[in-house]
């Protein structure tokens, strides 16, 4: 929740009008439970997504992930039928994300040009099973977007924000 990418993401949902929540997976900060490798995660998510949907019933869903929250974010948006879904440093290293060629929701990938936990192949494998409406940026960055986070925040404010926003 406190993480620097995951701020930037929030800041620009949050310019581009969004109302925005972010949260700890499970034994993460001051949060309860232990890491249950994505699955657990998801239900976290899903609780999450339920009491938004409680509380504003006709809000147009995004849901956006950074890293490990991105795989966790597109399985509930595949799941939920989410209109739309940003991946930011999607780990398909670590992951699978075949799964996104049944994707029906917008989808957004921001990949690390320098991402050290993400090769380029992996990356272009990610890209393969998108569907469309989709847009693939690349940013010159390692995997923290270490010194070009406000250059993020200004990408996803500018281009993204604006690209899921019209599916929702």
């Amino acid at each position: 929740m406190h993480n620097k990418v995951v701020f930037q993401a929030a800041t620009a949902f949050f310019s581009g009008r969004f109302h925005v929540v972010r949260f700890n997976f499970r034994g993460v900060g001051r949060s309860t439970g232990s890491f249950a490798h994505g699955e657990g995660e998801q239900d976290d998510l899903r609780s999450v997504l339920a009491a938004v949907k409680r509380r504003e019933p006709h809000a147009g869903i995004v849901l956006c992930g950074y890293s490990f929250g991105a795989y966790v974010s597109a399985r509930v948006a595949l799941a939920e039928a989410v209109p739309g879904l940003v991946l930011i440093a999607p780990p398909a290293r670590h992951y699978s994300f075949e799964f996104l060629r049944n994707m029906k929701a917008a989808v957004a990938v921001v990949f690390a040009e320098r991402d050290e936990l993400v090769r380029v192949q992996e990356q272009q494998e990610v890209v393969r099973w998108l569907g469309c409406p989709r847009m693939v940026i690349t940013v010159e960055a390692d995997h923290s977007f270490e010194s070009r986070l406000d250059d993020l925040q200004h990408l996803l404010a500018q281009t993204v924000v604006p690209f899921v926003r019209f599916f929702t």
